[in-house]
């Protein structure tokens, strides 16, 4: 049996990736804020029902703020844990992107949680990125662009990642860092891209985006939950991978595959103004370390991972 710590268990993604590591024989350690122990304790009973042996989640209650007293806790644990998952973070989605010190606070929470990591001498460290990483340089340097105010979300994810990684090799810590496309499903109740366009669409109502020339990928959130697990299995330190379905492609493509799935109603309309938009290359989607390393092959396709979330929504 392998044993895991996940800070974010509470979360869209952070959940089920307990839900892949129970499957998978996992004793997990999930740190939760006080305020949501009653509710995380209501989801292990959904996953008990579902035939997981949700015992084998050992609840650690506590603010991550908090760094002494998580610190205390996980160093009370007395046995050996082969990964840390650092998965929380809050403002991920809306109007907190652009809360500076809210996301220079989620920096200094990564980087405590990677020296704890560190003090517990656990296998490896596994860090939650996103490809908004590589837009923050892209728009800010690369491209001498005008980064938009949610930008401050971006760049944050960055500092923590290059903070982690620094800390990290400083202590000899095995590090990788995963960043996310766009990971979407069942559980997801935020402000992202599917979760709110399959709603407006299955209503009927009209649906505005930009030029949508972008490139893009997705991820169904079961596949990024065991790309995750596989990652911290069998990945290589100072590692970076992508998770996503490795068939990047411009966003108007998604869209209109939303559209026929969910044989909306809804009137689209395209802006010609390409301000704000950031222009990645094929390079930054690429999951090749990911597939090759890992041995991760994702299992649901967009149109099939859209139609388990349509599900769940009606």
């Amino acid at each position: 049996m392998r044993n895991a710590i996940v800070t974010g268990a509470n979360g869209f993604v952070g959940l089920a990736l307990i839900r892949e590591l129970l499957k998978n024989d996992y004793t997990v350690y999930a740190i939760i804020r006080q305020t949501s122990v009653d509710v995380f304790k209501e989801k292990l009973e959904a996953l008990r029902s579902q035939g997981l042996n949700a015992d084998n989640v050992k609840i650690i209650g506590g603010d991550l703020e908090q760094t002494d007293l998580i610190r205390t806790e996980l160093l009370k644990i007395d046995t050996y844990i082969d990964t840390f998952y650092h998965l929380a973070w809050n403002g991920s989605a809306g109007p907190k992107r652009s809360d500076l010190p809210l996301q220079l606070m989620n920096i200094k929470i990564a980087g405590d949680m990677t020296d704890i990591a560190s003090e517990l001498k656990v296998g490896s460290f596994v860090g939650a990125g996103s490809i908004m990483e590589d837009e923050a340089l892209h728009m800010s340097y690369e491209r001498a662009g005008k980064p938009g105010i949610n930008y401050i979300y971006s760049s944050a994810k960055l500092e923590a990642h290059l903070a982690c990684h620094i800390k990290a090799q400083a202590s000899g810590l095995d590090f990788r860092w995963a960043k996310i496309t766009n990971a979407y499903g069942e559980g997801d109740n935020t402000a992202r891209f599917v979760n709110t366009m399959v709603r407006k669409m299955l209503n009927g109502e009209p649906c505005a985006f930009s030029k949508a020339d972008q490139l893009y990928d997705f991820i169904y959130i079961t596949d990024a939950a065991r790309a995750f697990r596989m990652i911290g299995e069998n990945g290589k330190d100072n590692s970076v991978y992508v998770l996503g379905s490795g068939e990047a492609t411009n966003l108007r493509n998604f869209i209109n595959i939303m559209a026929h799935t969910t044989n909306t109603t809804s009137s689209l309309s395209f802006s010609e103004n390409t301000t704000g938009i950031c222009y990645l290359d094929k390079s930054s989607f690429s999951t090749a370390s990911l597939f090759d390393e890992t041995g991760f092959r994702p299992e649901v396709s967009f149109r099939d991972g859209l139609l388990k979330t349509i599900e769940t929504i009606k």
